[in-house]
C-alpha cells in the first residue's frame, strides 16, 4: 500500500506528463488497485442484482499480486446508490513472489546444498516457474500431493552436478518423492508450509 510520499511522487509525475490540465493536481486521483477492482465489480454485477441490493451489502476484495496482497473492505447501499470504505485500504508484502522463495527453498533441500551453489549462476527458477506457478493454483489443501513439473533443461543439470539420480535426490527429504515425466510429488503438508512461511 502507498504511502502520501509515493502518491504524491505520482500526482507530481501526472503533472509533469501532462495529464492535469495546468499546474494544479486537483483533476487527480490516485487509486488504489483494490478500490478499483472494487469499483469494477460493481459495473460487472448484472442489473437485477443492483437493483436488490437495497440494504447495505458489505464486501472484501483481496487483490493478491506477485508481491503484495492488497485488501480494501466497502459498503455498498443499494438504495443510496453509493459505496463507502469501511477502513482504508491495507496489505503486505505476502504475494506470491515470497511463496515461489519458499518452493525453491524447498527444491534446494531436494537437489542439495553444493548443487543448488553449483547451478547458482543461472537462474534456475525461471527454467521451473510454469510449474510452480501450476502447482501454486492447483493446490487446494485437501491432503493430496502437488506435483511439481520440471524442466528437462533443470533435471539435466541437477543430474549431472549430483551425479545421482532423482530418485535417491527426492529421498533425502520426506515428503517429496519423484515422478515420472519429470515432476515432483510434494506432500499436502509440506507445500502447504510454502504458504505458512509466508504468512507468518
Amino acid at each position: 500500500i502507498w504511502g502520501d510520499r509515493a502518491k504524491q511522487f505520482m500526482i507530481n509525475a501526472a503533472i509533469d506528463a501532462g495529464m492535469a490540465n495546468g499546474p494544479s493536481p486537483d483533476n487527480i486521483t490516485i487509486a488504489l488497485e483494490p478500490e478499483c477492482a472494487s469499483l469494477a465489480c460493481q459495473e460487472m454485477l448484472p442489473k437485477p442484482a443492483k437493483q436488490s441490493a437495497s440494504k447495505v451489502q458489505r464486501y472484501m476484495v483481496v487483490d493478491c499480486g506477485g508481491g503484495t496482497v492488497d485488501i480494501t473492505v466497502h459498503d455498498l447501499d443499494g438504495h443510496a446508490k453509493t459505496i463507502s470504505e469501511v477502513h482504508k485500504p491495507t496489505g503486505g508484502a505476502w504475494g506470491g513472489t515470497y511463496v515461489d522463495d519458499a518452493v525453491k527453498k524447498l527444491i534446494e533441500r531436494v537437489i542439495g546444498e553444493d548443487v543448488a551453489r553449483q547451478l547458482a549462476d543461472a537462474d534456475w527458477l525461471e527454467t521451473i516457474r510454469d510449474g510452480v506457478e501450476n502447482a501454486k493454483r492447483s493446490f487446494n489443501n485437501d491432503g493430496s500431493p502437488v506435483a511439481i513439473t520440471l524442466s528437462q533443461v533443470f533435471m539435466d543439470a541437477v543430474g549431472d552436478a549430483a551425479g545421482v539420480g532423482w530418485k535417491e535426490l527426492c529421498s533425502r527429504v520426506e515428503g517429496v518423492s519423484y515422478r515420472k515425466r519429470g515432476a515432483l510429488l510434494v506432500s499436502d503438508s509440506l507445500f502447504s508450509a510454502c504458504f505458512e512461511e509466508v504468512l507468518e
